[in-house]
C-alpha cells in the first residue's frame, strides 16, 4: 500500500532536517478491521558518528491517523547517546513502532510532558521505567509541522527514573524540565539506580 501524503510529508521533512537514514527498518502488521491505526510505522536510524555520540531513531507513519480526543497527531523521536554498532537496532526499533501505536491500542493520544508508565523495557535504559514526551530540546529545534491544516507533534521520548517521575508528579507535568536541566541529566544514557 502507498504511503498517504501526510506520511510522504513526514518522511520528507524528517530527511530534509536529519539526512538520508543509515537504516530503515519497517513494522507493517495488518491493523485491526477498524483501520483506526496506522497502515504501516517505518523508523528510521541515523547513527552515531565522529560529530554525533547518539544514535537517533524517528517513525514516520504514525501521523497517518488521528489519535482519539487529540486535536494533533504524532510521530515518535527516541535518542541514545550509545555506538550503533553497539546496540541491537532491530529490538530498539520495535520499541519505537510499539509506542507509536500504543495510543491507537488504548485509545488514548499523546502530548509533550506527558508520561507513559510501565511502557515495557525500554532498551538500554534498564534504570527507567517511564518514558516523558519532550518538545523539542533546544529553543530553535523541530518540535512540529503542519500538513494541510493537520498539526503533527514530533515527540521525543525521554526515558525517566522513578525519582524523576516522583519529582514530576509532586510539583507538576511540566517541572521535570527543570529538573533534569538544573541537575544536568544525560537524558540520552541510563541512569544510576
Amino acid at each position: 500500500m502507498a504511503a498517504t501524503p501526510i506520511v510522504q510529508h513526514c518522511y520528507r521533512e524528517t530527511v530534509e532536517r536529519f539526512g538520508e537514514p543509515d537504516v530503515v527498518i519497517t513494522f507493517d502488521d495488518p491493523p485491526p478491521p477498524s483501520d483506526s491505526w496506522p497502515q504501516r510505522i517505518d523508523v528510521l536510524i541515523w547513527k552515531d558518528d565522529r560529530e554525533i555520540d547518539i544514535t537517533t531513531f524517528a517513525t514516520v507513519g504514525m501521523c497517518d491517523r488521528p489519535m482519539s480526543n487529540a486535536d494533533h497527531r504524532g510521530e515518535i523521536h527516541f535518542s541514545i547517546r550509545r555506538s550503533a554498532e553497539t546496540m541491537d537496532l532491530n529490538s530498539v526499533a520495535h520499541f519505537c513502532a510499539n509506542i507509536a501505536v500504543y495510543p491507537f491500542a488504548r485509545d488514548t493520544f499523546f502530548e509533550w510532558a506527558q508520561v507513559v508508565v510501565n511502557p515495557g523495557v525500554i532498551p538500554y535504559f534498564p534504570n527507567c521505567s517511564a518514558l516523558l514526551f519532550y518538545p523539542s530540546f533546544v529553543e530553535e529545534g523541530w518540535d512540529a509541522f503542519t500538513f494541510n491544516d493537520t498539526r503533527v507533534h514530533i515527540l521525543n521520548a525521554v526515558p525517566v527514573a522513578q525519582a524523576e517521575l516522583d519529582y514530576r508528579n509532586t510539583n507538576g507535568p511540566f517541572s521535570i524540565f527543570d529538573y533534569l536541566d538544573e541537575h544536568q541529566i544525560d537524558i540520552f544514557t541510563d541512569r544510576m539506580p
